[in-house]
């Protein structure tokens, strides 16, 4: 084909498409910039703009940030001085670039608006879902949830009326994360799934980057560790045939998480090193979302000048972005509870503050859970009961049973701490520990579920002066224990003692605690042994 066939420009453009589809990002960059060029020199700007265009987002998918940001401009200055459809795509494009991978959120928040107002204008429903997710996305990115939600939700209403996969699997990606950070697991579970399905009929490799990665959070967090493995092999294979090295290093950080939370310390370490190892390359707004977590399971581990290390990197991260916008919510939570851990008061005292921007959210841990936490080593034990009695009506109201299990921890050591103990402080806080416990380790969080377990255990000898039963058992809990060892279930006992089953379990998971007996069966050997069956 000559250089002068009029199908030249669009033949480029579909190539490049093509490639794109096929994963080869910088294949398609260069088709589409060879498209522009033939346009700029046929003098038509929209259509070079369009291709600059592409371009970027080619170069955004490799996490090409610099070559992105260059072809948008470039494509903002084709574009000819009348606002079109290419305006709008151009202006979501650079506001996303700016916002969620360079930091820049007022910026990007801005552009976001622009592009939406002039959406808006035109007559094309599915440009204005577009720009209505993306105006969505940064609301939530600068802290306004419920506003960011509201336009979401309107953008995948938009994207499913017209039919489109590939914008309602955006929509519902965005979506899923916004409830993640309001602490509600199962609709943002929920939002996955629907993902899932949207991506399927997309048959674009690039939007399952995240989905299955997502599933398994969302899976693990409620518990349903068997199905929350299954999408982590799905995950790792999916990622694997993609270019762009973000996609797997979310994978590490959530699969290191996750094993983190199920007590594989040093496996956790491995993938959360690999991934803030890629983060690193991504550049400083990528790897500030994350350094947190590899700080925190370093403190939680007891790797006290290793997180010392990487805490002080992170909060210079922190210092260089605006400050109350969601980017910085995730790395204060992550300082807050690592220096808890450490027994950093100062550091943890510096992190109250900002933390007040995001009450009511979770990122990682329960923002209004971790103040309450950060009060009650202050010794300011009002501020500190309304912050995690707060925390744990969110917790309860949307479904979050691992912040529930943390803040009942909490609010034992409440109990523990006050300098007048109200009568029966002992006894409460056994209750809430042993709370927490059930509910920690209903969910399979073991690492959570060992820690509430050291410290129900370090309440055992008191209890056990109190009430001169072996290992400290309780009266109850000597009754509960003889039916067990006669063969009794949870509700046969609870039948018996005109108890609630749930009851029944609690007073189980701490005689199971005190003894140090690992099932039903050892603990009957314990009561035989001492001459309580």
């Amino acid at each position: 084909m000559g250089a002068d066939d009029t199908r030249r420009g669009e033949l480029l453009t579909l190539l490049g498409e093509a490639t794109l589809l096929a994963g080869a990002e910088q294949e398609a960059a260069a088709a589409f910039d060879a498209a522009r060029l033939w346009f700029v020199t046929h003098d038509d700007r929209r259509a070079a703009a369009h291709s600059a265009w592409q371009a970027g987002l080619a170069w955004t998918r490799i996490e090409a940030h610099a070559q992105a940001r260059a072809a948008f401009e470039q494509a903002l200055a084709s574009l000819p001085d009348a606002p079109c459809a290419e305006t709008v795509q151009v202006l979501t494009a650079l506001a996303t670039l700016l916002a969620v991978s360079l930091g820049r959120v007022p910026e990007g928040v801005a552009l976001a608006e622009e592009a939406l107002t002039l959406a808006r204008r035109l007559p094309e429903p599915l440009l204005e879902a577009a720009a209505a997710r993306t105006a969505g996305t940064l609301r939530v990115r600068a802290n306004d949830l419920d506003g960011g939600i509201a336009l979401l939700e309107a953008a995948l209403a938009a994207a499913i009326a017209q039919d489109d996969p590939v914008e309602a699997a955006e929509c519902c990606a965005h979506l899923a994360m916004a409830q993640i950070w309001r602490g509600d697991c199962v609709r943002s579970l929920a939002f996955s799934y629907r993902r899932l399905e949207f991506a399927e009929r997309s048959h674009d490799p690039y939007q399952f980057r995240h989905v299955y990665t997502m599933l398994a959070i969302g899976t693990c967090l409620l518990g349903r560790w068997s199905e929350a493995d299954a999408w982590l092999a799905r995950a790792q294979e999916a990622v694997a045939r993609l270019a762009s090295p973000e996609p797997l290093a979310f994978f590490h950080l959530v699969r290191g998480y996750a094993a983190w939370l199920r007590g594989a310390g040093e496996t956790a370490l491995t993938d959360l090193r690999a991934a803030i190892t890629a983060f690193r390359t991504m550049g400083e707004g990528t790897l500030v979302w994350y350094l947190g977590v590899l700080g925190f399971v370093q403190a939680a581990l007891g790797r006290r000048a290793e997180a010392l290390a990487t805490m002080d990197e992170l909060e210079a991260l922190i210092a260089r972005l605006p400050a109350g916008t969601m980017p910085t919510a995730e790395p204060w939570c992550h300082l807050a509870a690592a220096a808890l851990r450490l027994g950093d008061r100062d550091r943890a005292r510096r992190c109250y503050a900002p933390l007040r921007a995001f009450t009511g959210q979770v990122h990682d841990f329960s923002v209004d859970g971790l103040m309450g936490a950060i009060a009650l080593r202050e010794g300011e034990f009002a501020a500190a009961e309304a912050h995690l009695m707060q925390a744990l009506h969110l917790s309860r109201t949307r479904g979050c049973g691992l912040e529930e299990g943390r803040v009942l921890a909490d609010l034992a050591e409440l109990e523990l701490a006050r300098p007048s103990p109200r009568p029966g402080a002992r006894s409460r806080a056994h209750e809430l520990l042993t709370r927490a416990l059930v509910t920690l380790e209903g969910l399979g969080m073991a690492a959570e579920a060992a820690r509430v377990r050291e410290r129900l255990a370090s309440l055992v000898p008191s209890a056990q002066r109190a009430e001169g039963l072996p290992a400290g058992l309780s009266r109850r809990e000597m009754e509960v224990l003889r039916l067990v060892a006669a063969g009794l279930s949870n509700r046969q006992i609870a039948e018996r003692l005109s108890l609630s089953e749930k009851t029944v379990a609690n007073h189980l998971t701490s005689i199971l605690t005190k003894t140090g007996c690992g099932n039903r069966a050892a603990a009957t050997a314990f009561a035989v042994r001492h001459g309580l069956a």
